[in-house]
């Protein structure tokens, strides 16, 4: 579906694509859209955060869920529009639109995600700072065994 919608807004743009199933393969004309291209980690990662979290019912998380799967796929198919458009203009190497351009993007968009979802659910930024705190006890701890073992040497 990413293929076909990422096809549809380019043909929109003026530039002619196709999308194309071959056995599990999808292609927007001859660029292979591989399962990463789809997000589904993203919220994977995000719904296994959200789902034990304390303090927020079940029916918030699994509206979160839902909201956030719709706007990873949406983030997505707009994603791989702007990197093929980037390549088909002639603006970037496929090397760099999918990349270090890809990657931007997704790094840019999990933020945005996040901090919607804290908006939405605070318990979602209370329980990430809380992981941030005991993460850096954690190294304080470690840096300072660490110390003390160089000073006794």
């Amino acid at each position: 579906m990413i293929a076909e919608h990422s096809a549809g807004i380019l043909n929109a743009m003026g530039i002619s694509a196709e999308s194309l199933v071959v056995g599990n393969a999808a292609y927007v004309n001859n660029v292979q859209i591989v399962r990463e291209c789809t997000g589904i980690q993203v919220v994977a990662v995000f719904a296994g955060l959200l789902l034990p979290l304390p303090g927020a019912s079940w029916q918030t998380k699994v509206k979160a869920i839902v909201v956030l799967g719709f706007a990873v796929y949406i983030a997505n198919v707009v994603r791989v529009a702007i990197e093929l458009w980037l390549l088909y203009a002639g603006l970037l190497p496929w090397s760099l639109a999918h990349g270090p351009l890809g990657t931007v993007l997704g790094v840019v968009t999990v933020f945005i995600f996040f901090l919607v979802s804290d908006r939405f659910i605070p318990q979602i930024g209370v329980f990430l700072g809380d992981v941030a705190d005991w993460v850096s006890d954690r190294l304080r701890t470690i840096l300072r065994k660490h110390e003390a073992a160089s000073n006794n040497d």
